[in-house]
Protein backbone atom coordinates (compact mmCIF):
# COMPACT_ATOMS: atom_id res chain seq x y z
CA UNK A 1 0.00 0.00 0.00
CA UNK A 2 3.06 2.59 0.50
CA UNK A 3 3.16 5.02 2.69
CA UNK A 4 -0.65 6.73 3.21
CA UNK A 5 -2.36 9.33 5.60
CA UNK A 6 -6.25 8.33 6.09
CA UNK A 7 -7.97 5.89 8.39
CA UNK A 8 -7.57 2.07 8.04
CA UNK A 9 -11.23 0.16 7.66
CA UNK A 10 -12.85 -2.88 9.04
CA UNK A 11 -16.21 -2.32 8.78
CA UNK A 12 -19.80 -0.52 8.97
CA UNK A 13 -21.71 -0.64 12.25
CA UNK A 14 -24.67 0.69 13.63
CA UNK A 15 -23.19 2.14 16.64
CA UNK A 16 -21.18 5.85 16.16
CA UNK A 17 -19.19 6.93 18.66
CA UNK A 18 -16.79 5.42 21.52
CA UNK A 19 -13.72 3.50 21.35
CA UNK A 20 -13.77 -0.54 20.25
CA UNK A 21 -12.32 -2.18 23.69
CA UNK A 22 -10.14 -4.56 21.38
CA UNK A 23 -6.36 -3.77 19.90
CA UNK A 24 -6.35 -3.26 16.05
CA UNK A 25 -3.77 -3.47 14.00
CA UNK A 26 0.21 -2.11 13.88
CA UNK A 27 2.68 -2.82 16.03
CA UNK A 28 2.53 -1.71 18.77
CA UNK A 29 -1.14 -2.37 18.20
CA UNK A 30 -3.22 1.23 17.50
CA UNK A 31 -6.53 1.89 18.90
CA UNK A 32 -9.83 1.32 17.11
CA UNK A 33 -12.35 4.27 17.29
CA UNK A 34 -16.09 4.41 16.22
CA UNK A 35 -16.68 7.46 13.70
CA UNK A 36 -19.90 8.62 12.90
CA UNK A 37 -20.98 8.92 9.05
CA UNK A 38 -24.96 9.71 8.61
CA UNK A 39 -26.72 7.60 10.79
CA UNK A 40 -23.98 4.73 10.81
CA UNK A 41 -20.64 4.10 12.09
CA UNK A 42 -17.26 3.25 10.64
CA UNK A 43 -14.91 1.55 12.73
CA UNK A 44 -11.49 2.70 12.14
CA UNK A 45 -7.95 3.07 12.58
CA UNK A 46 -6.36 6.35 12.74
CA UNK A 47 -3.55 5.82 10.39
CA UNK A 48 0.64 7.95 10.97
CA UNK A 49 2.39 9.38 7.71
CA UNK A 50 5.07 6.35 8.28
CA UNK A 51 2.07 3.80 8.07
CA UNK A 52 3.23 1.27 5.44
CA UNK A 53 1.51 -2.04 4.93
CA UNK A 54 -0.30 -4.86 6.77
CA UNK A 55 0.98 -8.14 8.10
CA UNK A 56 -0.49 -11.84 8.32
CA UNK A 57 -0.57 -10.67 12.47
CA UNK A 58 -3.11 -7.63 11.24
CA UNK A 59 -5.18 -10.07 9.43
CA UNK A 60 -6.01 -11.95 12.78
CA UNK A 61 -6.74 -8.72 14.68
CA UNK A 62 -8.94 -7.58 11.74
CA UNK A 63 -11.25 -10.41 12.76
CA UNK A 64 -10.43 -9.88 16.49
CA UNK A 65 -11.87 -6.54 16.55
CA UNK A 66 -14.98 -7.25 14.55
CA UNK A 67 -16.41 -10.01 16.60
CA UNK A 68 -15.38 -7.49 19.20
CA UNK A 69 -17.99 -4.75 17.94
CA UNK A 70 -20.65 -8.09 16.72
CA UNK A 71 -20.68 -8.64 20.10
CA UNK A 72 -23.06 -5.26 20.66
CA UNK A 73 -23.81 -4.24 17.04
CA UNK A 74 -24.59 -5.91 13.85
CA UNK A 75 -21.39 -5.22 11.29
CA UNK A 76 -20.56 -5.04 7.34
CA UNK A 77 -17.13 -6.25 7.46
CA UNK A 78 -14.78 -4.91 5.11
CA UNK A 79 -12.05 -6.33 3.47
CA UNK A 80 -8.74 -6.74 5.14
CA UNK A 81 -6.20 -4.71 4.22
CA UNK A 82 -8.63 -1.64 3.01
CA UNK A 83 -7.45 1.84 3.79
CA UNK A 84 -9.20 5.32 2.95
CA UNK A 85 -6.30 8.14 2.26
CA UNK A 86 -9.50 10.60 2.87
CA UNK A 87 -11.49 10.11 6.38
CA UNK A 88 -14.08 12.76 4.75
CA UNK A 89 -15.14 11.22 1.51
CA UNK A 90 -15.32 8.36 2.71
CA UNK A 91 -18.08 9.31 5.59
CA UNK A 92 -19.85 11.58 2.61
CA UNK A 93 -20.09 8.07 0.67
CA UNK A 94 -21.04 6.15 3.71
CA UNK A 95 -23.30 8.76 4.56
CA UNK A 96 -25.23 9.15 1.13
CA UNK A 97 -25.77 5.40 1.29
CA UNK A 98 -27.11 5.79 4.62
CA UNK A 99 -30.81 3.90 3.70
CA UNK A 100 -29.10 0.81 1.85
CA UNK A 101 -26.48 0.49 4.70
CA UNK A 102 -28.89 0.39 7.37
CA UNK A 103 -31.31 -1.82 6.05
CA UNK A 104 -28.44 -4.39 5.68
CA UNK A 105 -27.54 -3.68 8.97
CA UNK A 106 -30.80 -4.47 9.75
CA UNK A 107 -30.73 -7.82 7.63
CA UNK A 108 -27.75 -9.29 9.76
CA UNK A 109 -29.03 -7.66 13.46
CA UNK A 110 -28.74 -11.04 15.80
CA UNK A 111 -26.72 -13.20 13.05
CA UNK A 112 -23.06 -14.37 11.90
CA UNK A 113 -20.98 -16.75 9.79
CA UNK A 114 -20.91 -20.03 10.85
CA UNK A 115 -17.74 -22.36 8.73
CA UNK A 116 -18.19 -26.07 7.78
CA UNK A 117 -15.48 -27.59 6.26
CA UNK A 118 -15.54 -31.13 6.10
CA UNK A 119 -12.00 -33.38 4.87
CA UNK A 120 -11.13 -36.85 3.18
CA UNK A 121 -8.60 -38.91 6.29
CA UNK A 122 -6.33 -39.57 3.95
CA UNK A 123 -6.12 -43.43 4.45
CA UNK A 124 -10.09 -43.46 3.11
CA UNK A 125 -8.14 -42.65 0.15
CA UNK A 126 -5.93 -44.85 0.29
CA UNK A 127 -8.38 -47.48 0.53
CA UNK A 128 -10.15 -46.26 -2.37
CA UNK A 129 -7.50 -46.21 -4.28
CA UNK A 130 -6.47 -49.66 -3.31
CA UNK A 131 -9.69 -51.39 -4.57
CA UNK A 132 -8.33 -50.31 -8.27
CA UNK A 133 -6.67 -53.64 -9.28
CA UNK A 134 -3.47 -51.21 -10.99
CA UNK A 135 -3.09 -49.58 -7.99
CA UNK A 136 0.47 -51.26 -6.83
CA UNK A 137 1.74 -51.00 -10.29
CA UNK A 138 0.67 -47.35 -10.61
CA UNK A 139 2.58 -46.56 -7.24
CA UNK A 140 5.40 -48.23 -8.45
CA UNK A 141 5.93 -47.04 -11.93
CA UNK A 142 4.88 -43.23 -10.75
CA UNK A 143 8.28 -43.65 -8.61
CA UNK A 144 9.88 -43.10 -12.10
CA UNK A 145 7.12 -41.77 -15.00
CA UNK A 146 6.13 -38.62 -14.22
CA UNK A 147 3.16 -39.28 -16.62
CA UNK A 148 1.82 -42.21 -14.55
CA UNK A 149 2.64 -39.74 -11.30
CA UNK A 150 -0.23 -37.83 -12.99
CA UNK A 151 -2.65 -40.11 -13.71
CA UNK A 152 -2.18 -41.52 -10.25
CA UNK A 153 -2.84 -37.24 -9.00
CA UNK A 154 -6.06 -37.43 -11.43
CA UNK A 155 -7.74 -40.37 -9.75
CA UNK A 156 -7.07 -39.34 -6.77
CA UNK A 157 -8.91 -35.41 -7.48
CA UNK A 158 -11.81 -37.91 -9.21
CA UNK A 159 -12.22 -39.65 -6.02
CA UNK A 160 -12.24 -36.67 -4.15
CA UNK A 161 -14.35 -34.70 -6.71
CA UNK A 162 -17.19 -37.42 -6.52
CA UNK A 163 -17.06 -37.37 -2.40
CA UNK A 164 -17.63 -33.43 -3.15
CA UNK A 165 -20.90 -33.97 -5.07
CA UNK A 166 -22.49 -36.59 -3.27
CA UNK A 167 -21.66 -34.02 0.02
CA UNK A 168 -22.95 -31.01 -1.20
CA UNK A 169 -26.26 -32.93 -2.58
CA UNK A 170 -26.86 -35.17 0.51
CA UNK A 171 -25.83 -33.40 3.60
CA UNK A 172 -25.75 -29.62 2.50
CA UNK A 173 -29.39 -29.65 2.42
CA UNK A 174 -29.79 -31.02 5.83
CA UNK A 175 -27.87 -27.98 6.79
CA UNK A 176 -29.04 -25.33 5.09
CA UNK A 177 -32.63 -25.91 6.03
CA UNK A 178 -31.50 -24.86 9.29
CA UNK A 179 -29.79 -21.93 8.69
CA UNK A 180 -31.00 -18.08 7.42
CA UNK A 181 -28.74 -18.27 4.53
CA UNK A 182 -26.23 -20.91 2.66
CA UNK A 183 -23.47 -21.15 0.27
CA UNK A 184 -21.11 -23.72 -0.62
CA UNK A 185 -17.39 -22.11 -1.65
CA UNK A 186 -14.49 -23.64 -3.69
CA UNK A 187 -12.72 -26.64 -2.12
CA UNK A 188 -9.35 -25.59 -0.89
CA UNK A 189 -6.97 -28.57 -1.98
CA UNK A 190 -7.98 -32.33 -2.62
CA UNK A 191 -8.19 -33.24 0.80
CA UNK A 192 -11.12 -31.24 1.38
CA UNK A 193 -14.30 -32.59 0.06
CA UNK A 194 -16.76 -29.23 1.78
CA UNK A 195 -16.46 -26.41 2.18
CA UNK A 196 -19.96 -24.63 3.60
CA UNK A 197 -20.67 -20.92 5.49
CA UNK A 198 -23.88 -20.42 6.63
CA UNK A 199 -25.93 -17.46 7.71
CA UNK A 200 -27.02 -17.67 11.50
CA UNK A 201 -29.13 -16.96 14.74
CA UNK A 202 -26.97 -18.32 18.03
CA UNK A 203 -30.44 -21.19 18.23
CA UNK A 204 -29.58 -21.87 14.66
CA UNK A 205 -25.69 -22.04 15.41
CA UNK A 206 -26.39 -24.67 17.99
CA UNK A 207 -29.17 -26.67 15.61
CA UNK A 208 -26.45 -27.05 13.07
CA UNK A 209 -23.95 -27.87 15.10
CA UNK A 210 -25.96 -30.65 16.34
CA UNK A 211 -26.39 -32.01 13.05
CA UNK A 212 -23.19 -31.56 12.14
CA UNK A 213 -21.94 -33.94 14.88
CA UNK A 214 -24.59 -35.70 14.27
CA UNK A 215 -23.90 -36.51 10.50
CA UNK A 216 -20.14 -36.73 11.77
CA UNK A 217 -20.50 -39.27 14.15
CA UNK A 218 -23.25 -41.50 12.73
CA UNK A 219 -22.69 -41.20 8.83
CA UNK A 220 -18.78 -39.98 8.35
CA UNK A 221 -17.10 -40.80 11.20
CA UNK A 222 -14.59 -43.30 9.51
CA UNK A 223 -14.37 -41.16 6.25
CA UNK A 224 -14.34 -37.54 6.92
CA UNK A 225 -12.87 -35.08 9.48
CA UNK A 226 -15.29 -31.61 10.45
CA UNK A 227 -14.16 -28.65 11.77
CA UNK A 228 -16.68 -25.92 12.68
CA UNK A 229 -15.85 -22.13 13.20
CA UNK A 230 -18.57 -20.17 14.94
CA UNK A 231 -18.74 -16.54 15.52
CA UNK A 232 -17.73 -15.05 12.18
CA UNK A 233 -18.02 -11.88 10.51
CA UNK A 234 -20.45 -12.25 7.78
CA UNK A 235 -18.34 -11.93 4.92
CA UNK A 236 -20.10 -14.46 2.59
CA UNK A 237 -23.72 -12.59 3.15
CA UNK A 238 -23.26 -9.14 2.86
CA UNK A 239 -24.92 -8.07 -0.14
CA UNK A 240 -24.07 -4.36 -0.26
CA UNK A 241 -21.28 -3.96 -2.00
CA UNK A 242 -19.70 0.30 -2.09
CA UNK A 243 -17.04 1.40 -3.99
CA UNK A 244 -14.80 5.06 -3.21
CA UNK A 245 -11.66 6.33 -5.04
Amino acid sequence: MGKKQGAYLYGITAMQVGEVDCPGIGTPPQKVHLVPAGGVGLIITHLSPDFEDVSIEDAVQHVRVLENVMAKSPVLPIRFGTVAESLADLKRMVASHEFVIRKELNRLKGKYEVGVKAYWRKEVILEELQQSKDYSTLVEQAQQDSRTAIELGQRIESIANEWRSKFEEQFHPELARLTTDSIVGEAMGVEMVYNGSFLVTPEQDQRLKEKVVDIAEKKLASKIEFHYTTNLPPYNFVKLKLHWG
